[in-house]
């Protein structure tokens, strides 16, 4: 046997090999990212992005203010038999195809803004995405408002 054969037999033997635990593994035990749903298993007809701004203009991250999208496949489902993967998502309102309304988004604000007493007030901007017509998909809307902290004690900014 030539030194070509047996590379092409090894070659062979890994592929079916990988096919096998591809195939196999996920019926026995969660394999990220094999056994995950797909990226698109939730349509959403409609988006939200979130800005938010401090009174000196710097950008906020999202994630202290509980605004940040969470990935929906993380963690993922834990039924039938799944062991799960990944980590435990941080609290958000925001939720993959939900729009808050912006009463609810000024109520949450608030609620976030009254435990850091050093900001007066934030600016959001809440960009809703979605079809602007049968092939393209866009901005909707554009919405900001300025939700100020009820904690606060000091010089309006």
């Amino acid at each position: 046997m030539s030194l070509t054969e047996r590379d092409a037999r090894a070659r062979r033997a890994g592929i079916a090999l990988a096919a096998l635990v591809t195939i196999a593994a996920p019926l026995v035990r969660e394999l990220y990212p094999l056994s995950s749903p797909t990226m698109f298993a939730y349509p959403l007809r409609q988006r939200a992005r979130y800005e938010l701004r401090a009174p000196d203009g710097r950008r906020l991250r999202l994630e202290d203010f509980e605004l940040q999208l969470n990935n929906p496949h993380d963690p993922p489902v834990t039924t039938l038999g799944r062991h799960g993967y990944g980590r435990r998502s941080p609290p958000s309102v925001h939720d993959p195809g939900r729009v808050l309304s912006m009463d609810a988004l000024r109520q949450h604000l608030a609620r976030q803004l009254a435990r850091r007493p050093a900001l007066a007030y934030v600016d959001v901007t809440q960009r809703l995405i979605g079809p602007v017509d049968d092939r393209r998909v866009g901005e909707l809307r554009r919405a900001r408002l300025r939700v100020h902290n009820p904690a606060w004690r000091g010089d309006d900014g």
